[in-house]
């Protein structure tokens, strides 16, 4: 019983974050689209490259700094 808790719960996380990708690249995507505002592929690289750069090194930097803690699950 326990564990088809856990793969149900596991499916609805993927959906989830599935949906929830779609929601964050397509709203905005479509008002560009919309408002004919499209920006250029090389500026969305160099913003997306600025945050990457931050966010990369935070999430390994979490990753190894809370596992020990919260414990792999």
């Amino acid at each position: 019983m326990k564990n088809e808790y856990y793969e149900k719960m596991h499916k609805i996380g993927r959906l989830m974050t599935i949906a929830a990708i779609f929601i964050f690249t397509g709203i905005p995507f479509i008002v560009c689209m919309a408002y004919d505002i499209m920006p250029k592929f090389s500026d969305l690289l160099l913003a997306a490259g600025g945050l990457c750069a931050i966010f990369i090194p935070i999430a390994i930097a979490e990753t190894i700094a809370e596992t020990p803690i919260m414990g792999s699950s």
